[in-house]
């Protein structure tokens, strides 16, 4: 499960119009009971009591959603979003450090790679050539560990403080529970008349 998994359910419309259930029941509940008949007790009907608990859960799943999501996952849709957008700003962040954002963003499989970097690096007075081997190789592989750097982070913060992600999961499910319960209720109660 995945922070943006919940992203998905916190923009579904009536999860946000949940709110207006949780103020509208309790201030109907008021209503029905200030216009009983004294002497006569009465219960406030079950299916607005189920309405407002799955309403409950859905402010509560929403509610930390927005508290505990990551800012990057609220913002971009997808990892492809948060690269296009930040890309160019991290490109150009910081010229003095290219050395090793390429030595911790190169891939196994590049090993040659980082070997030859590290003894470029290591040189106390790098004559021309060397330097100009350095630059290149960081002018090559610099925009794919960007990259890959950039996709890694998103996915580190999508998969961040993963019991919160459950217990918004399950807040969600168990509020579309009561609401797929009531629906099939009711629509049961229509056809049998």
């Amino acid at each position: 499960m995945r922070w943006s998994n919940i992203r998905s359910l916190a923009h579904v419309k009536y999860f946000n119009v949940c709110y207006i259930a949780l103020v509208a029941i309790p201030v109907l509940a008021e209503i029905y009971l200030h216009f009983q008949k004294p002497g006569h007790h009465s219960v406030f009907p079950w299916q607005l009591t189920c309405l407002y608990l799955s309403s409950i859960c859905y402010a509560l799943g929403l509610a930390l959603y927005q508290f505990a999501c990551p800012q990057i996952i609220t913002q971009y849709e997808r990892d492809t979003d948060y690269l296009q957008a930040e890309k160019e700003v991290h490109m150009n962040a910081r010229p003095d450090r290219k050395v090793e954002i390429v030595l911790s963003n190169l891939l196994d499989a590049q090993m040659n790679i980082r070997d030859r970097l590290v003894s470029l690096r290591m040189l106390r007075e790098p004559n021309s050539t060397q330097t100009a081997e350095l630059d290149s190789i960081i002018e090559e592989y610099y925009p794919s560990c960007v990259q890959r750097y950039l996709l890694a982070e998103y996915a580190r913060k999508d998969l961040r403080l993963p019991c919160l992600i459950w217990i918004c999961a399950i807040l969600y499910l168990v509020g579309t529970a009561i609401m797929l319960f009531l629906v099939t209720w009711k629509t049961i109660k229509v056809f049998q008349a």
